[in-house]
């Protein structure tokens, strides 16, 4: 049988044999004999081509009476398995507590076995009282009254935190309440020689109107059409003046914030009429481009005209130092599928690389005499109320600043 498997295992088996010294006793494990190892032992110089070859059987190692049921035992030989016996008793399935556990390497230079032994407690053998049983039900209430407690204590810190956070919020948003008002003081008082021009206009049409009704009442026989000509101008002019008062009342109050819906194409005039003047005193032009129909927000109107006003200034500043032809502003408002846009683009130099990524950060500032609050500010207000704002420059020259407004529903369904 040249295939049989055992035959084989033991040509390879000899050849090893034959190889060791005289007398020396080995243990061979092989395939072939699967369950059990072989002894081997080369025979005299007399007899070279004899060897004595001992198949043992691991099991048999062990007496019935020797092997407690618990126990698990596992023999291995030169690191292979050679005997793994299964415990039988309590605990064989397996457990959750902790396996005690002994390992030793039989000290035998032919048969260098180790050794390891294994214990699986089950919860019957360590709880086999009643008081036990107890006692851990006990355990278990005190830890899960220990549980509910902590959680009462986790939540209780976080109602802390949460009012800690909504109060450092208010105190947040009431600096930047007089912050704002602040920096309208400071801008309204920048376009004082400006207003100063705007309502000399009124005002001397109005004196010439009364002048001239006083003339028209002291003739001898004055023309009853003229006097209410002269009277509905001086009216009208009156108006004018009250609605730039207003206009100025209105940017500088200090009042809590309060979105409302609002027509921005209605605010982009009104700064409009409160910054032409100076525009026009630095030879800077005004383009409005309002979308039509208005594109309606939830803002604060003074809020928007004060994030308006600085961008326009900011825009007025650089072209001022710009040397170009065309010196212009535009505002131009868009009512996009949802929300609503206004963009400030002016014809100046634009921005500089290193300065665009942190325009927006409080105290950086371009201009020597600037506190670097504005734009942060601005920022502030547009987020303020779930919009954002970003810049970018032109390639030939300028820049764009892009207010973007969500939409009236989403407002409406965040404040519910």
């Amino acid at each position: 049988m040249p295939n049989d498997p055992q035959k084989t295992g033991l040509f390879s088996i000899a050849s090893a044999i034959a190889r060791q010294r005289q007398g020396e006793v080995r243990t061979y494990l092989n395939d072939a004999y699967r369950g059990r190892y072989l002894l081997g032992k080369r025979a005299t110089m007399d007899s070279p081509g004899l060897a004595i070859i001992v198949q043992i059987d691991p099991a048999l190692l062990i007496e019935g009476e020797e092997l407690p049921a618990w126990a698990h035992v596992r023999l291995s030989l030169d690191g292979d398995t050679v005997l793994d016996h299964q415990a039988t008793g309590s605990g064989a399935a397996g457990s959750i507590l902790t396996q005690p556990y002994f390992s030793k390497i039989v000290d035998s230079q032919s048969q260098p076995f180790m050794v390891d032994v294994t214990r699986r407690l089950s919860v019957a053998d360590i709880v086999n009282r009643p008081w036990i049983g107890g006692f851990a039900l006990a355990s278990l209430l005190v830890l899960l009254l220990l549980l509910f407690t902590r959680q009462l204590k986790a939540n209780a810190r976080k109602l802390q935190q949460d009012a800690r956070e909504a109060e450092r919020r208010a105190h947040l948003q009431e600096h930047e309440t007089r912050l704002a008002h602040a920096l309208r003081v400071n801008a309204l008082g920048e376009l004082a020689s400006g207003i100063a021009h705007e309502l000399t206009q009124p005002l001397t049409a109005l004196l010439s109107q009364s002048q001239a009704a006083l003339r028209l009442v002291s003739t001898d026989s004055p023309d009853p059409a003229l006097l209410p000509k002269a009277l509905s101008a001086n009216v009208r002019e009156a108006k004018r003046a009250g609605a730039m008062l207003k206009r100025m009342r209105d940017y500088i109050s200090k009042r809590e914030q309060k979105p409302v819906l609002a027509d921005l194409n209605q605010i982009v005039a009104d700064i409009a009429e409160l910054v032409r003047a100076d525009l026009e005193k630095r030879q800077i032009g005004l383009v409005l481009d309002l979308a039509t129909p208005s594109p309606q927000a939830i803002v604060d109107p003074i809020e928007m005209e004060q994030v308006l006003h600085n961008l326009i200034r900011n825009a007025a500043d650089a072209l001022q130092e710009a040397d170009t032809a065309d010196r212009s502003i535009r505002i131009e408002t868009v009512m996009p599928e949802s929300g609503a846009i206004v963009r400030v683009t002016d014809t100046g130099p634009g921005i500089g690389a290193e300065a665009l990524p942190r325009l927006f950060e409080p105290f950086f500032t371009t201009k020597i005499d600037g506190m670097g609050l504005g734009l942060a500010l601005c920022a502030s207000l547009v987020e303020r109320i779930g919009g954002h704002i970003d810049v970018r420059n032109h390639p030939t020259g300028g820049a764009t600043f892009t207010i973007a407004l969500p939409p009236v529903e989403q407002h409406l369904k965040a404040a519910q």
